[in-house]
């Protein structure tokens, strides 16, 4: 928020969602919504209430980290020749193609590049939780 913003009293953005989703919080728990209804308003409560949580977008970052993981093991036969301008490209072609091999090179590949991909992952799961449950129509923890 700017310092004018601020000063003027303005809520952030987060404090926006999350007073949208407390009200539609309020309105989960009135008597007589039909299932449709109810559904659709849990989603939209996860959706608002993962939007105002959420730090800075990751992406560069992730797409750092895999670059320098490739990096460090670049002399690696399965990224013989390969520029890192598609990191996510190029790890899963070496993945894929280390398939089946207990070769140094292969399990090298597996060893560094493996963690950073499933670390990324885990994040991903952890940030979507609230969603998938919510896409189950129960109601994230407030």
């Amino acid at each position: 928020m700017s310092q004018a913003a601020a000063a003027a009293g303005r809520p952030s953005d987060s404090a926006v969602l999350e007073s949208a989703a407390a009200t539609l919080r309020a309105l989960v728990s009135a008597e007589g919504l039909d299932a449709v209804t109810r559904t659709a308003l849990v989603q939209t409560i996860a959706r608002l209430e993962l939007v105002a949580r959420r730090g800075e977008d990751p992406s560069a970052r992730r797409r750092e980290q895999l670059v320098a993981a490739l990096e460090s093991i670049a002399a690696n036969p399965y990224l013989a020749g390969v520029v890192f301008d598609d990191p996510y490209g190029v790890a899963a072609r070496a993945l894929a193609q280390a398939i089946g091999h207990d070769d140094p090179h292969a399990e090298e590949l597996r060893d560094v590049v493996r963690p950073v991909l499933i670390d990324h992952l885990d994040d991903d799961l952890a940030a979507a939780g609230p969603l998938l449950d919510a896409f189950r129509g129960r109601l994230p923890d407030a």
